[in-house]
């Protein structure tokens, strides 16, 4: 099965918050993985979340906070049957960061 990713970028103000709206937000949604620790020294996060068909697909989504802007890509495994897995899962993750922002 081949591997589907889907970006966005969007900016946040103010900056100082981004970071800590990311963090919580992919607390939230996801959980840790292990083998792609999050090093938020440097604003990066990853985290596993459900997403598809009833959340059941696994997706990997990684976020880069650079001051205002913030970066989400996420990977997801896809068959024959389209979920559009990494893309519905970033654009909840932008709907719940910009929530929270706000």
């Amino acid at each position: 099965m081949p591997n589907v990713a889907h970006e966005a970028e969007f900016r946040l103000n103010p900056s100082e918050r981004a970071t800590s709206v990311v963090a919580s937000s992919l607390t939230t949604i996801g959980k840790p993985i292990s083998e792609l620790p999050s090093v938020p020294a440097r604003g990066i996060y990853y985290a596993l979340v459900g997403s598809g068909h009833l959340n059941l697909n696994p997706t990997v989504l990684r976020v880069k906070v650079e001051g205002q802007s913030v970066f989400i890509r996420g990977v997801a495994k896809e068959g024959a049957i389209k979920q559009h897995s990494a893309r519905l899962a970033v654009e909840r993750l932008e709907q719940i960061i910009r929530g929270s922002a706000a």
